[in-house]
């Protein structure tokens, strides 16, 4: 598994700039039982939640 928050910062930037967003885990990942599958897939489920106002649109 990856540094997934590094990774959306890249994306999007630091928190400070025109959009903030807060990261979260959920489901199996969150609660810490995720499954690696034989075939090396495994199901993340990470969630990036927006802060928007019609400016920063």
């Amino acid at each position: 598994m990856g540094n997934y928050c590094g990774n959306v910062e890249k994306l999007f930037g630091k928190a400070d700039e025109v959009a903030s967003y807060t990261t979260f885990n959920q489901g199996s990942y969150g609660m810490h039982t995720g499954v690696k599958l034989l075939n090396g897939d495994c199901d993340i489920d990470f969630g990036i939640k927006l802060k928007m106002t019609m400016k920063t649109l």
